[in-house]
Order: structure tokens, then sequence, then C-alpha cells
């Protein structure tokens, strides 16, 4: 429901929640922590992140969570 009113740039960071949720449940549930292959994912969307965020700034454009969105009718 949330793509339907927000734009994806703008709804998809909070998808990213489930990830140390997902490691938190299973550490505490299952004692299993990410292998060494999930750890390198894990540091590759998080770069990925800070590097789109650091470029956006310094070329001065705005972050699209920054822009007004548009009322869907």
């Amino acid at each position: 429901m949330a793509y339907k009113l927000a734009e994806a740039a703008t709804v998809a960071p909070f998808e990213y929640v489930a990830m140390p949720c997902s490691i938190l449940w299973g550490v505490l549930v299952f004692g299993d922590w990410p292998d060494p292959v999930a750890w390198l994912g894990i540091v590759m969307i998080i770069g990925s992140g800070i590097f789109v965020i650091f470029r956006e700034h310094q070329t001065g454009q705005e972050i699209a969570a920054e822009r007004p969105m548009p009322r869907n009718r």
C-alpha cells in the first residue's frame, strides 16, 4: 500500500529495517550468525546507500524524500 501512496525512493529505505531485525532474531532465537558472504552483501548494501547520499550532496541534487510528493487521485 505504501508504494501506491508514495514514491519507491521514499518507501524503499524503510524495507532495510528488515535486515537488522532478521539478524537480531536469527541470533536471539536460533543462535545463527550470518556467514561471510551475507556480511559482504550487508556491507555492499549499506555502502551503496551511503555513497548515494554522499554523491547527491556533492552534486547538489535534492534527496528524493525532501521533495514534495504529488497527491495521488
